[in-house]
């Protein structure tokens, strides 16, 4: 079993994108592993603003995010995104961009 975490990168509830992710969380359940989906329309995630401060021995970013104690208990991150001009959305790239305050 697999503790799986999926982050919906739409701003649309019920779109696609997290049409998709549901499908995708209904295969994994089937298999027997648990899934947990942040949608980050309902956060405000923004860029990484470069401090450093996250790097100074206790990675905790100063900006904050709840979204990073899923982050370690997971085996597996799931990023679910529409592709906007051939790349995926901006709330998913912040968030990819927030994770190097965790990054060990």
């Amino acid at each position: 079993m697999h503790k799986i975490l999926a982050i919906i990168g739409s701003g649309i509830k019920k779109g696609n994108t997290d049409k998709l992710a549901d499908a995708y969380r209904k295969g994994a359940e089937a298999n027997g592993h648990v899934i947990h989906k942040v949608f980050l329309g309902d956060k405000k995630i923004v860029g990484c603003q470069g401090c450093g401060a996250c790097q100074n021995g206790n990675h905790i970013c100063v900006i904050g995010n709840d979204i990073y104690p899923l982050c370690k208990v997971c085996d597996t991150i799931v990023l679910a995104s529409p592709l906007y001009f051939w790349s995926f959305s901006v709330s998913i790239k912040a968030f990819i961009d927030r994770l190097s305050a965790i990054s060990t």
